[in-house]
């Protein structure tokens, strides 16, 4: 049953890419009369979907990298080095690695 409230909206998500604006809002859970590219094909050319995927790729790069590098290097000086206080900073980031993002 969760398998299936995780899967319907990809496969409506899927079918609608198919479709054409009149078809998805004339029959909106209904097959599309033919599947064709087009509606890619212009998400690509229109809205510069090319561009999109360079921009976050470098974002995401350099997001990582700093992320990795800034990490590295607090996780060191918190393991290794005696600082008064290091056991607080150590259990402020186990208690962010329990407490979820949302």
């Amino acid at each position: 049953m969760a398998c299936l409230i995780v899967i319907a909206p990809i496969y409506f998500l899927v079918l609608g890419s198919f479709k054409t604006v009149e078809e998805f809002f004339a029959a909106p859970f209904g097959l599309p009369e033919h599947f064709g590219l087009d509606n890619y094909r212009r998400a690509w050319t229109e809205a510069s979907i090319s561009t999109t995927i360079k921009n976050s790729a470098i974002v995401t790069f350099c997001a990582v990298l700093i992320s990795t590098a800034v990490s590295c290097l607090a996780s060191y000086s918190i393991a290794r080095l005696p600082l008064r206080g290091s056991l607080f900073w150590r259990l402020l980031f186990v208690g962010g690695l329990i407490v979820p993002v949302q």
